[in-house]
């Protein structure tokens, strides 16, 4: 039996499991989760590391590893001495819109050179926004944050391929990009790209292993196996719809569309698309103050086809009430809670189904969509996925983030090969199949 700690950050919430391979299968518990609470502009780095520290307390207590994964593009700068320098910023601060609208005229250069759509918040623009406040910042070095902090625990410096792959800062082929960071002014890190897979230092006698770092990207690893003919769509805060493909696709129509091309772990591209998900539901059941929970309120959801909004419509991005910013875009206000929620799921359903759309148009051809993520937990979703977009949905893990972090620490440690991986995850879960409804 072989044990480890995965801790997996999120913009909304932050947790730790523990896992064991036992049996051919990875059995696991979450054995803590706290909401993230920014510090105003900034994530609480305190917060952050000291979650970590404490799920490698715990690890200790196990005689298990560790292994960090979040979100990506957000980024820590370390001092002269190796000390943090401030907090990390958030994503979706405005400083990085503006710096990104000062480069309008790069964009599409920067997509054929990295593979990476362009979005606001692209680290890219936090390198910018930064050195606009304060020119002294080129001279700091800086980390992603799943490094930044195994970096604060281990004293390693790493930059993890799979999260340095949302950064738009490394080219298609999986180097650094010499003329993006020219672009910029922006001396072209020092620290080496690496893949994932191996032990990169300990906290205390806890070996701390780089796992696939982006949570998409350990989703793709918790999925157990995504064949040709599979879409994927992680289903959280964000739906990370797309396939995997052996190279980047950086077509006009790639472009268009506003399609991305990050790592997945074996090196694989995963060709995908941000479309916000739950983050709508969750931003409307926050400021309208209902009681039950999100998951119930979804399930009582009103539909009306005339009561959707595009997700990705550019005053949804980061409103200050995402309710008003939602009836603005409807031909009448929702009626009542019920029709606020057929609303947010409804409009969630219309960007799937477009995206799903896009992709076939792309010449991909597309036999099923697996659904991961906590939005899988909801049939009626999964069922109005199918029905909308004609094609057989299955389940993948709710937590396919947490069982490919655990899975690639067992790898690091011996106790599984690369190759295992995926019976041994097909063995830790039972997916459930949703067929399109003719008529619906």
């Amino acid at each position: 039996m072989y044990d480890a700690v995965a801790v997996d950050l999120g913009a909304s919430s932050i947790r730790f499991a523990h896992g064991k391979l036992l049996d051919g299968a990875i059995q696991f518990d979450i054995i803590k989760q706290i909401p993230n609470t920014p510090n105003g502009r900034c994530w609480d780095l305190e917060l952050l590391a000291g979650f970590c520290r404490e799920g490698a307390e715990f690890a200790s207590r196990k005689g298990a590893s560790l292994g960090i994964d979040s979100w990506g593009v957000d980024i820590g700068f370390l001092d002269s001495n190796g000390l943090p320098h401030s907090e990390p910023v958030m994503y979706r601060d405005t400083s990085h819109v503006v710096a990104a609208q000062d480069l309008a005229d790069k964009h599409q250069d920067f997509f054929h050179e990295t593979g990476v759509a362009f979005q606001p918040f692209n680290t890219v623009f936090q390198l910018m926004a930064r050195a606009r406040e304060d020119s002294s910042y080129k001279n700091l070095s800086w980390l992603p944050l799943p490094d930044f902090l195994g970096y604060l625990m281990t004293g390693v410096k790493n930059a993890e391929l799979t999260e340095c792959s949302t950064t738009q800062l490394m080219t298609k082929f999986g180097s650094w990009s010499q003329d993006v960071f020219d672009a910029i002014g922006w001396p072209v890190p020092e620290v080496e790209l690496r893949a994932p897979g191996h032990v990169l230092g300990h906290f205390d006698r806890v070996p701390v292993v780089s796992v696939a770092s982006h949570d998409t990207a350990s989703a793709i690893v918790g999925s157990g196996s995504i064949e040709p003919g599979d879409i994927y769509l992680v289903l959280g805060t964000w739906a990370l719809l797309g396939v995997l493909l052996p190279g980047a696709d950086v077509s006009v129509k790639a472009w268009e569309g506003g399609w991305t091309n990050e790592r997945a772990h074996d090196g694989r591209i995963r060709f995908l698309k941000n479309i916000p998900g739950l983050y709508i539901a969750n931003r409307l059941h926050e400021e309208l103050r209902i009681r039950e929970s999100v998951g119930s309120w979804i399930e009582s959801a009103e539909f009306s086809e005339d009561m959707v909004v595009d997700p990705l419509h550019q005053e949804l991005y980061a409103p200050r009430s995402m309710s008003k910013a939602v009836a603005s875009l409807l031909p009448r206000d929702p009626a009542n809670w019920k029709e606020w929620a057929g609303c947010a799921v409804g409009s969630l359903i219309y960007g799937i189904g477009a995206g799903v759309c896009e992709i076939i148009d792309l010449g991909h051809i597309v036999s099923k969509i697996k659904v991961m993520g906590g939005g899988s937990r909801s049939a009626r979703i999964c069922q109005m996925i199918a029905d909308r977009t004609g094609v057989p949905v299955e389940t993948g893990p709710v937590e396919a983030t947490v069982l490919g972090n655990l899975a690639l620490q067992f790898v690091a440690s011996g106790a599984l090969d690369i190759s295992q991986v995926p019976g041994v995850l097909a063995a830790s879960h039972r997916p459930a199949t949703f067929i399109p409804r003719a008529g619906q």
